[in-house]
C-alpha cells in the first residue's frame, strides 16, 4: 500500500516496580507514542543488491532476556540473558530466479533496511547470515506474481546484528 507507515517496536525489560521522584529542575522532552516511518523513502537490499520490487517486509528480533520473579519477592530475582534471533517475512515480485535460488540452494545472504522518519532520522536495520526458510506458491493467473518467503537470520560474532539511527 503506498503510503502506509512503517514502525519499529521496542519491548523493555523491567526488573522491579519503585517509586520516583522528579529531580528539582529536571526538565525532559514530550514523549511522543509512536513515531512513523516514509516507505516510500529508503532501501531494502539482499546482499547489497537493492530490492526494487519488495512489496512487504516484516522483521522480528529478540534478545529473548526475561525478568525472573520469585514468591513474595517484589524485584526481580534476576534477568536471564537470552539468545538472540530474527527471522520474519517478506513479499516480492518475482522478475527473476535470484530470490528463488537463494531460496533453492539455502544461501545465506544479508539484509539491510533503512528507512526515514518524519524528523529527518535514518534507520537501519542490518541482519546478517540471512536464510530464505520458506516459500509460498505464486498465485496462478494473468496477474504479476507475488512470492512470500520466510526468513531467519544468525547472529554474527563480526557484523552483528544492529539497528542504527542517524540524522
Amino acid at each position: 500500500v503506498l503510503n502506509a507507515s512503517a514502525t519499529f517496536t521496542f519491548p523493555v525489560i523491567g526488573q522491579s516496580a519503585e517509586n520516583y521522584t522528579i529531580p528539582g529542575g529536571a526538565t525532559y522532552n514530550t514523549a511522543t507514542s509512536s513515531e512513523m516511518m516514509v516507505p516510500t523513502i529508503g532501501y531494502m537490499q539482499d546482499a547489497e543488491t537493492a530490492l526494487t520490487y519488495l512489496t512487504d517486509y516484516n522483521a522480528d528480533l529478540s534478545n529473548n532476556m526475561n525478568p525472573i520473579f520469585s514468591l513474595f519477592q517484589r524485584p526481580a530475582y534476576a534477568v536471564e540473558n537470552g539468545i538472540f534471533t530474527a527471522g520474519g517475512a517478506m513479499s516480492a515480485y518475482q522478475p527473476d530466479d535470484t530470490l528463488l535460488n537463494k531460496f533453492l540452494d539455502e544461501t545465506q545472504t544479508d539484509h539491510i533496511l533503512k528507512l526515514l522518519d518524519l524528523d529527518g532520522n535514518w534507520y537501519r536495520l542490518i541482519l546478517p547470515d540471512v536464510i530464505y526458510t520458506q516459500l509460498s506458491d505464486p498465485v496462478s493467473g494473468p496477474t504479476a506474481h507475488i512470492h512470500a518467503y520466510t526468513f531467519s537470520a544468525g547472529y554474527d560474532g563480526v557484523t552483528t546484528a544492529r539497528i542504527e539511527r542517524s540524522v
